[in-house]
């Protein structure tokens, strides 16, 4: 990743920080509109594999540093469900791109779960 890259992660997670210090609504705005944006970045390069691109899983390695960042209180409340949002989403979009019998196996939870079906 280059340096204007990482650069304007940093000024990302240190955006959160200051919105889960003093405007918490503004806060949940944002981080919903970036899980959007996520989501669409995840179903676009879902099975995409090249050395020159970061595995989709990448993502929500992202938006776990960025909940991390903005200290313990916000992780707390805020981390299960994106990480549950997320990880579904690359589990589901690369559903397609595998041998179905493979993901069924050893995702199968997480699938069923996504598609609205109880598991209890």
């Amino acid at each position: 990743m280059g340096r204007e890259a990482e650069r304007d992660k940093a000024k990302r997670r240190h955006y959160f920080k200051r919105l889960a210090e003093g405007n918490l609504a503004r806060f949940e705005f944002e981080l919903e509109k970036r899980c959007s944006s996520w989501l669409q970045y995840i179903n676009r390069d879902a099975g995409i594999i090249s050395p020159d691109r970061p595995s989709v899983f990448s993502v929500v390695d992202e938006a776990m540093g960025i909940l991390e960042f903005c200290g313990p209180r916000i992780f707390k409340r805020y981390a299960k469900d994106t990480y549950d949002l997320l990880i579904t989403q690359c589990c589901l979009s690369l559903r397609g791109k595998a041998l179905p019998h493979y993901y069924r196996d050893s995702q199968g939870r997480i699938c069923r779960r996504a598609e609205g079906v109880d598991m209890e």
